[in-house]
């Protein structure tokens, strides 16, 4: 072949690579061609997001749906309870104000590397985000990477990115805590009153009746008033009940699975009254509603308390039942002697005499 001829092929297949990765980028520059290293991903959204009145979070076929309601941002897949504010408005801010740093692969091959793949496929990696206004126009839709958090806390985390119409994937930085999970978007907090407030407990559970009441530090049976040594440990169990109470799961009370168990009474020293019943549903999963009411100085805490937890139904931990719905046998001691000072005397023993043998 001779020495021309090589050259013009050389400069052909030049030729024919530059126009081949033209073609390939074509579909990118439309969207691409705005956007520069260093720029916000969406420079306008700061200004919109007051009109942003739903999210959507998909991860492979996991779905948050927020939505703004009277300014209180809910759980549409928890029957509208309320999310955690401070989460939602740090997502919000955390999208205005992502930064696109590098340009990367714009080659669906590689997009799994990034984690920026097809949010729709089954074993995608990637995180599908989207704000809607309140007519439903999309304010900002962005697939979420892989992100690498910052080692100190005033630098920025690195996270990839890909816009869904566009090829182009881009290396950015901020925080964006994109979770496609409902639970974790809750306060699974939901009461906690120290028991050293509690004045006074009533509980019904079936047939049986409890009265336990405050004697100084610790807390007597009153009702019944002819019973058993009774368990320290086991009473202050139970005055302790609305101490850090969290829930695993939450419906509407009209929803509230299984069947009634107990009710208990709890009243405080400053006047709050707490009613929690309990129901237990299937494997004994256990489900409480409170209803709240107060006077005098308990009267502000009531009121706040109510707006959190009445009209809803939650599931808690099942070994809260011995403490919320107790019986009479699960104040006794489980071994050996009571150790409550409300443990009723045992009777003197009988002098031995004919027929009788002493310690049998």
């Amino acid at each position: 072949m001779k020495p021309r001829t090589t050259v013009i092929l050389l400069i052909v297949a030049v030729v024919v690579f530059a126009l081949g990765w033209i073609v390939q980028n074509h579909n990118v520059t439309k969207e691409s061609a705005s956007l520069r290293a260093g720029q916000l991903a969406f420079p306008d959204l700061a200004a919109k997001l007051n009109g942003a009145e739903r999210i959507e979070i998909i991860r492979q076929g996991s779905k948050v749906t927020l939505l703004r309601k009277d300014n209180q941002w809910l759980i549409a897949e928890r029957s509208n309870y309320p999310a955690l504010s401070g989460k939602t408005h740090a997502l919000l801010a955390g999208l205005a104000s992502l930064r696109l740093v590098e340009l990367r692969t714009t080659d669906p091959a590689f997009y799994d590397r990034l984690g920026v793949e097809d949010p729709s496929k089954p074993a995608s990696g990637s995180t599908l985000l989207k704000v809607f206004d309140g007519g439903g126009k999309v304010l900002a839709e962005l697939i979420v990477g892989n992100k690498h958090a910052s080692p100190q806390p005033n630098l920025p985390d690195e996270i990839y990115v890909r816009k869904p119409d566009d090829q182009q994937s881009w290396l950015a930085e901020g925080k964006l805590d994109a979770d496609s999970d409902a639970s974790n978007w809750m306060n699974h907090d939901i009461i906690s009153i120290d028991h050293a407030k509690i004045a006074k407990i009533d509980i019904e559970r079936g047939n049986e009746k409890l009265e336990l009441v405050r004697n100084g530090d610790r807390f007597e049976l009153k009702v019944p008033a002819d019973h058993p040594p009774l368990d320290s440990n086991a009473l202050d169990q139970v005055a302790r009940a609305l101490e850090f109470v969290s829930f695993t799961d939450v419906k509407p009370a009209k929803d509230e699975p299984g069947g009634p168990l107990a009710s208990a009474v709890f009243t405080t020293d400053d006047g709050l009254v707490v009613t929690v019943k309990t129901n237990k549903a299937e494997k004994d999963a256990l489900w409480v509603t409170f209803s709240v009411s107060g006077s005098g100085k308990a009267k502000q805490e009531a009121e706040k308390l109510k707006q959190t937890l009445e009209g809803w139904a939650y599931q808690i931990g099942s070994w809260k039942e011995r403490a919320l719905a107790p019986t009479l046998n699960d104040l006794k001691p489980v071994n050996g002697p009571a150790t409550a000072s409300s443990a009723r005397a045992p009777a003197a023993a009988e002098p031995p005499g004919n027929g009788t043998t002493v310690g049998k």
